[in-house]
């Protein structure tokens, strides 16, 4: 098809259980006029016969096939990943219950290529039972300034013909129902967020690009009939279910784009809504409670399977939902739902405030800190904490310690001194991200052509502070090399994130190779992905899981974790990741680091070029037994580690002799 002129786009719609809509969808699609196009339907692990009667709608139709349920993101990816082994210019994500215009296509190519690379959506309409159309895309997305708001409703937009002459118009976000990306921005800026799930994750992008730049139009002469709820219409738990989905991203959205305010005063909201459908769909409410609970301890993912409420039941069948209920209480059920709503609201609000410091006595010192601090740091920041508790307690020392930006006041005359972790990389290359103010320090460059800087993030800050504390020898060894941050590394001393007990063992370790990713758009890691699943590697990637059990849990059920630089510019060693591993015995393959000579236990962990990762990986995971026993049944393994929790302790016995005020000097 590539012969045709124009650009080359393929069409993704996603199928989950509705082969009926999907077969509608692609009846409309037959009838563009844009030829040089290419429809790909995903099946996002359906249970009835969606595919045979999706195959059965032309050979000219590429199905995929997904084992599993992956939401909206991840399903239109693997068409993604089609579109790009095709060497398609763009991509077009519909909702497969969409009916398009013949020229929809068209005319969102027509807008590209007048504005250059952009996110261009499609104009959805939906047909009210008087006959009257109205836009079927929230009013506050038109405007392209207007960020998510908790408060007011949008009103319902009228269409009339006039829509049909406007031209492409900047807008606020586009809705996934008819979502065109050029692939060249999706190779720049990379795919939506998976963590989403559903909902929310095409406007969470196109608020993320704005930021870099990129606009997002709304192409009115790209008519599209969307019904909605496609995916739930036939299942009424299914419905209540995806209510859960709608209260925690809507949450999450606001936060992220919108502030901490804006996401209480939604929150608040969707806990009103609960409390009023309660009555009548009481799973519905709780899955809008829950919804509320997990945004407000920034649970993202598939936390929720939409497929366990199939419940077999047709909508249109005569029972298939419960009529309406009116409601009458008792006092037992008000005082029940009005608990309920009052921790919600409590857990809301305690959750997305500015942190309060949990202020403890330990012996003769006083300790503030924060039991919510940073999720992706939290644990090494609540260990530090621990330590330092440990040995204020064996000691006399006296003081008031504050971990963190927090004002506090003990009401003691005891000198308060602040503490807080630097946990950025510091080996940075010229040009590399968030190095404008960087020094050129002393470690060279792997091709002798020059020396990394030394990129200390938040340096004004962490001046502030009376001690620093870094979880690296080599972030800290680069920093002192310099002789650039003299001031700053006399205030710093090293941690070792020392978070588990030491659990070799080799059995019963089901899960084979992973990788911690956070973010699987950044474009390093994600052709790593790809190439590895190219190459038939069998890797999993694992993301969101921050709490220290779930860590171990993973830990020790892994066999294999493989460590990526996150760019080409950033090459310090992810210790925070890799040490926890190596206490609970999983096998670390990392890319090669400068410094690593400064990694205490350097030389148990398997190096490898980035070329070489995947070829590595397999060459261990093949003779795992091996490997495993080559490492970890080495003792001098155990002589480290026992020997860098005495540094530990040291480090910070000499820390506090040094917070302790000193008598003025005498001449």
């Amino acid at each position: 098809m590539n012969a045709v002129p124009g650009p080359f786009v393929f069409i993704s719609i996603i199928n989950w259980n509705n082969p009926q809509d999907t077969l509608r969808c692609l009846h409309s699609l037959r009838a563009l006029d844009w030829p040089n196009a290419r429809i790909v339907i995903v099946d996002n692990a359906s249970r009835d016969d969606s595919i045979a009667q999706i195959q059965n709608a032309g050979a000219d139709i590429l199905v995929v096939q997904s084992n599993t349920n992956l939401g909206f993101s991840g399903g239109h990816e693997l068409a993604l990943r089609q579109a790009q082994a095709a060497g398609a210019d763009a991509i077009w994500l519909l909702n497969n219950d969409a009916q398009v215009e013949p020229e929809a296509l068209r005319e969102l190519i027509v807008a590209w290529q007048r504005h250059g690379d952009a996110i261009y959506g499609g104009l959805p309409l939906c047909r009210r039972r008087d006959g009257s159309v109205v836009l079927n895309i929230p009013q506050k997305f038109l405007c392209e300034t207007r960020r998510p708001r908790a408060t007011g409703r949008d009103a319902e937009v009228e269409w009339d013909v006039t829509w049909q002459q406007r031209p492409a118009q900047r807008v606020g976000a586009v809705v996934g129902s008819s979502f065109f990306l050029p692939l060249r921005l999706v190779q720049k800026h990379g795919w939506l967020d998976a963590s989403w799930f559903m909902y929310c994750e095409e406007i969470d992008y196109c608020y993320r690009l704005k930021e870099s730049g990129v606009p997002s139009y709304l192409v009115p002469r790209s008519i599209l009939w969307h019904r909605g709820g496609g995916s739930s219409r036939r299942w009424p738990r299914v419905e209540d279910c995806i209510h859960y989905y709608h209260a925690r991203n809507e949450i999450e959205l606001a936060r992220r784009h919108a502030g901490r305010g804006a996401a209480v005063l939604t929150g608040a909201r969707k806990l009103l809504r609960s409390l009023w459908v309660a009555p009548a769909f009481p799973l519905r409410a709780r899955m809008i409670l829950r919804g509320v609970r997990d945004a407000a301890r920034h649970h993202m993912g598939k936390t929720v399977a939409p497929e366990d409420y199939l419940d077999g039941r047709d909508n249109d069948a005569p029972g298939s939902r419960a009529p309406r209920r009116s409601w009458h209480p008792g006092l037992r059920g008000r005082a029940f739902l009005t608990s309920r709503l009052t921790n919600a609201l409590r857990i809301i609000v305690d959750r997305l405030r500015k942190p309060s410091c949990t202020i403890e006595r330990i012996h003769r010192s006083m300790i503030a800190h924060d039991p919510r601090y940073p999720i992706h740091i939290r644990e090494y920041y609540l260990y530090c904490v621990a330590l330092f508790k440990d040995r204020l307690a064996r000691s006399d020392t006296a003081l008031n310690l504050v971990f963190g930006d927090y004002d506090v006041a003990f009401g003691s005359e005891m000198p308060s001194r602040k503490i807080d972790i630097q946990f950025e990389h510091t080996l940075v290359r010229p040009g590399g991200r968030d190095s404008e103010d960087a020094l050129v320090g002393k470690t060279p460059l792997p091709d002798g052509q020059g020396c990394y800087l030394v990129r200390i993030q938040n340096l004004a800050y962490l001046r502030t502070l009376d001690l620093v504390i870094d979880y690296s020898r080599a972030n800290l060894d680069h920093v002192r090399n310099s002789d650039v941050y003299n001031d700053y590394t006399s205030r710093t001393i090293c941690l070792a994130p020392l978070l588990y007990p030491v659990d070799f063992s080799s059995t019963a370790r089901k899960e084979g190779m992973i990788t911690l990713f956070a973010d699987v758009r950044q474009t390093r890691r994600r052709r790593f992905l790809d190439a590895a699943r190219e190459a038939g590697v069998p890797l999993r990637n694992v993301t969101r899981v921050f709490d220290k059990r779930e860590l171990a849990r993973l830990y020790r059920n892994t066999r294999i974790l493989v460590n990526v630089h996150q760019t080409d510019h950033h090459h310090t060693l992810e210790e925070l990741r890799v040490l926890p591993a190596l206490l609970c015995g999983v096998i670390v393959i990392s890319e090669d680091v400068p410094l690593k000579d400064s990694v205490p236990y350097s030389r148990f962990i398997v190096w490898s070029s980035h070329a070489d990762l995947l070829a590595t990986a397999r060459a261990v995971d093949a003779d795992y037994a091996y490997h495993h026993q080559r490492l970890f049944g080495d003792p001098a393994l155990a002589d480290i580690l026992g020997r860098l929790q005495t540094d530990n302790i040291e480090a910070v016995d000499h820390a506090l002799q040094q917070l302790l005020p000193h008598p003025p000097h005498r001449a």
